[in-house]
Formats: structure tokens, C-alpha cells, sequence
């Protein structure tokens, strides 16, 4: 017995100190797996970018002693046949307790659908007339209901062009099946949608202040009231916001990530790229600036920030999200030349040029090997931070993709 423990606790050394090069940078296990505590981890409330106070009326008002969520929550614009895929997680329809905070959230199902834009399923569409004049390419979508900014539909074949080219690599990292379902697809009008949102446009609506809707049913009039909800920590209001949903078993039902589709592609392409790792079940920050988690556009102290970029002219604002990197200023909307936005631009954020090109070609591998870590057998949603970092530690199973995800090209190489 003696003997094959120390053999184990060799084993279990050299592994922890076996080098693994992702992206040319050197890992070892112990670092792997705190990265991988940091990001899939979250204590943040829901409602973390309103202040305490609106928070607490928020909450009080659901689950107070004399509740009184807004009335229109009930409504038949607002059922369970009309949006299956929003209403059980509305605040009206939760109880205390609510679920914990900081616990592993994944999918569960061996089968993760991407759909672009809100779900357009309505038990009734056919019933519905929908009056907004589709864009050409998607005239199909005329009968149903839409919740992103007119002229949403002009953006779809981007987002669909950047989602398609990860789909392999994340599908191979995680073991599962991950599959787009393009807004033409009738799937997505049905009770087969995608669980998975990536909707063109970052509002700063949800959660921004305390206002009884008038009528009728949009999905980011009760963002607040998703008090079960966790929210993806890197969400600036300017151009990129997103959460998930668990249910009550704490594994994903589905997962919101809004991204701002005027951007310039460059900045487009790496946004949607984090919003696809971070939708899968990794909500939180790295620390290494190798990985896309991590504050590559914002600074730690900007997090939630509430604050629009912002260049002001002729007496009305043009609100636009602008970047300063090493050597060059980037206008992510392409709307500003250098000296406008040196003499209108309120703030700045500061990103280096390389990482974002990098960022924007691909899902860096130390994402994936984070993914893979995420999706291991052995893990469940649920679990604590020292539940699965205990998992984590003692097995060699869920390292295993780690020497298959290194060989492979860089899909974010410089050269």
C-alpha cells in the first residue's frame, strides 16, 4: 500500500510539472487549473451594474413581504407558449430560495445550439403581422417577431460568417456538438431554437433604471428581473453585454450575448469569438493576457461600467466605442478620424493592436484547454470552486485533450 502511493504521488508531481505550450506560451497543470477556477466561477449578483439600493427595491419588490412584480409580467404577450425560452427564468416565477451564486453552470446535453438574435418562435406567429420590412435576404422572418433595432437582420450573415469558422474547434475541445442554426433555418421559429443568443446590438437598457413597462412584451424590459441569472463579468455597456441562464438543477438553459454590430470587423470578430467561450459556461475574468477572458477590452476597475463613448458635435451626441492601442487609434465604428476623436473622445480604452488581431482570428488554445476543463466528465454543474479544483487535481482523464489541443495549429498565430 505504501509503495503504490508513493508511486501515485510521484505520478501526481510529475504531472503537475509536465510543460504543455499553447500558443507558444508554457502551461503546467497547477496554473491551468487556477486559470480555470478564475473564469468559470462567478459571485457577482444579478444587477451588480445597478447601485446597492436599486438593487434591493429590485429584489424587494419580487420577493418582499408584499410583492409586486409588474403586472404586464402576466400578460398573454409574455406566456409560457408565446416565449418558453425566457419566461421561466422572469422574476415573477422564481422562489426562495434562489439559485447559489459562484457554482459551476454548463450544458449538460451532449447537442449546444448558436442561433443569432433574439428566438424568433412564437406558438401563433402565423397569426402575428409583423409590419418592419425584412431585410431582402431574410424575407422569410416578415411573419415573425423581432426584438433587435430595425435593420438587425442587415448584420446576420457577419455574425453567421464568424460563428461558422470556430464552430470545429469548439466542438472538438469540448466534446460535444456544437451547431449553428442560421436565422433562415425554420428550426429556430420553433421549440427547437438555439439556447444560445448572439443578438447584434448592446443595450444599456437592462438593468439601467427602475421603470414599469407600458405594454406589450420585450425580452430586455425584464432583463432585470432575471434574478437568477449570471452575468458575464467582462460586459461594458458600450458594446458587449451577456449572461446565462441556469435552471434549477444549475446546468444552462440558455445564454444571452449582445455585441454591438457596427463595430469594425476586427473588433467584431474577437467580441463574438468571447462571447461564444463565455456563453458556453466560463462567465468570469483570466488574468493572463494570453487568453480572450481576460481584460483585453477594459480595465478591472471599468467592469459594468455604465458609461457610453461618447463624441459630442454640433450639440448632439454621437455615441461610439473608440480604441487607443500602442502605436495606432482605433475607431471601432469606423466613424472618426484621429483628430475628431482626439478632440471629442471622453474616454479611452487601451488595447495592443497584436492581441486584437490575435483575438480576432480564432479562439486562443488556452480557451479551449479551458472549455475542455469545463466539459470534463467529472465535473458537474453545481459544483463549488473547491469541488472542482479537488476534481481537477486528482484527475488525469480531464488533462487528457491538453497534449491534442497543443498540437494542433495555432488558430491565433502571428505568422
Amino acid at each position: 500500500m505504501f509503495l503504490f502511493c508513493a508511486i501515485h504521488g510521484a505520478r501526481a508531481f510529475a504531472d503537475d510539472e509536465k510543460p504543455y505550450v499553447l500558443d507558444g506560451e508554457i502551461y503546467r497543470k497547477p496554473e491551468l487549473i487556477d486559470n480555470f477556477i478564475n473564469v468559470a466561477f462567478s459571485e457577482l449578483p444579478w444587477n451588480s451594474d445597478m447601485t446597492p439600493e436599486h438593487r434591493e427595491l429590485m429584489y424587494e419588490r419580487f420577493f418582499g413581504p408584499e410583492p409586486e412584480p409588474w403586472p404586464t409580467a402576466k400578460s398573454s404577450s409574455a406566456s409560457e407558449e408565446r416565449i418558453p425560452w425566457f419566461k421561466p427564468h422572469l422574476g415573477e416565477n422564481l422562489k426562495l430560495p434562489l439559485n447559489p451564486r459562484n457554482v459551476l453552470n454548463r450544458w449538460d446535453g451532449m447537442s449546444i445550439t448558436v442561433g443569432i438574435d433574439w428566438p424568433r418562435f412564437m406558438e401563433d406567429a402565423s397569426k402575428t403581422r409583423w409590419e418592419r420590412n425584412a431585410h431582402p435576404g431574410y424575407k422569410e422572418l416578415q411573419l415573425t417577431p423581432a426584438y433587435s433595432f430595425e435593420g438587425a437582420e442587415s448584420y446576420y450573415p457577419k455574425f453567421t460568417e464568424i460563428i461558422k469558422k470556430q464552430l470545429s474547434a469548439l466542438s472538438d475541445a469540448m466534446g460535444a456538438d456544437i451547431r449553428l442554426i442560421e436565422p433562415t433555418d425554420k428550426t429556430d421559429r420553433t421549440r427547437s431554437y438555439a439556447t444560445i443568443r448572439i443578438i447584434p446590438g448592446a443595450s444599456a437598457s437592462a438593468s439601467h433604471a427602475l421603470q414599469m413597462p407600458i405594454h406589450g412584451f420585450h425580452p430586455e424590459t425584464y432583463e432585470k428581473t432575471l434574478f437568477n441569472g449570471v452575468l458575464l463579468e467582462s460586459v461594458t455597456r458600450s458594446y458587449v453585454y451577456g449572461y446565462l441562464l441556469p435552471d434549477s438543477s444549475l446546468s444552462l438553459d440558455f445564454a444571452i450575448c449582445k455585441v454591438d454590430p457596427t463595430l469594425q470587423d476586427v473588433m467584431l470578430a474577437a467580441l463574438v469569438h468571447e462571447c461564444l467561450v463565455r456563453t458556453l459556461g466560463l462567465p468570469s475574468m483570466s488574468e493572463n493576457e494570453e487568453s480572450i477572458l481576460s481584460y483585453w477590452h477594459s480595465r478591472p476597475e471599468e467592469r459594468l461600467n455604465l458609461t457610453r463613448y461618447s463624441f459630442g458635435g454640433g450639440g448632439e451626441a454621437i455615441e461610439s466605442a473608440s480604441f487607443q492601442g500602442d502605436d495606432e487609434w482605433y475607431d471601432a465604428m469606423g466613424k472618426h478620424d484621429e483628430a475628431e476623436q482626439i478632440r471629442g473622445s471622453t474616454r479611452w480604452i487601451k488595447i495592443q493592436p497584436q492581441r486584437l488581431g490575435r483575438f480576432s482570428r480564432g479562439i486562443p488554445k488556452l480557451d479551449l484547454v479551458m472549455l475542455s476543463l469545463l466539459y470534463c466528465p467529472a465535473l458537474k454543474s453545481g459544483m463549488t470552486p473547491e469541488e472542482a479544483r479537488g476534481v481537477l487535481e486528482k484527475s488525469e482523464a480531464c488533462f487528457q485533450f491538453l497534449e491534442r489541443i497543443a498540437a494542433k495549429p495555432s488558430p491565433v498565430s502571428d505568422d
